[in-house]
């Protein structure tokens, strides 16, 4: 088994419980951090509204078409995540693999997984602390369970 987590703390903090149950170490993999957000890191939602409105309103509408200076499109995060999942199904020898990442990543593995491309990002559902399994082998992908939050208190699958 093994346990890779986003270099981003809150990812890494999560992780490393698991990792030490199992007696692994903890990797990291940068392809596995958070969409980059550039001008409009740290920012709330409702600050960036203000400042680019018609850049938010796409971010609202249809993401993948976005492409802001300083800031990964939605084409460029999924490539990477694609890279990161197929090294993983690669390198894993048919082990489990637990990734601990965020959001926008999650929707990627999800597009990688069924062969579709950005234009899914606002399909897709993905709760903080929910659980999406993926079966990868050399035989294919296949997509087994999405935004699972049952294992939280008072959450339903």
């Amino acid at each position: 088994m093994r346990v890779v987590s986003s270099p981003l703390a809150r990812a890494r903090d999560t992780a490393a419980p698991l990792a030490a149950a199992l007696s692994v170490d903890l990797e990291t993999d940068a392809r596995l951090g958070e969409l980059y957000q550039g001008p409009w890191q740290g920012l709330a939602e409702s600050e960036v509204a203000r400042r680019w409105p018609l850049e938010w309103s796409v971010w609202r509408t249809a993401p993948e078409t976005l492409d802001l200076d300083g800031r990964e499109t939605l084409t460029a995060l999924y490539a990477r995540v694609a890279d990161a999942f197929d090294d993983l199904a690669r390198s894993s020898d048919g082990a489990t693999v637990v990734v601990f990442t965020h959001d926008a990543v999650a929707r990627a593995a999800v597009a990688w997984t069924l062969r579709v491309g950005p234009a899914t990002y606002r399909h897709i559902d993905v709760a903080n602390c929910s659980i999406t399994t993926i079966h990868a082998s050399s035989t294919g992908r296949r997509l087994v369970a999405l935004n699972d939050t049952s294992h939280l208190p008072g959450r339903e699958r």
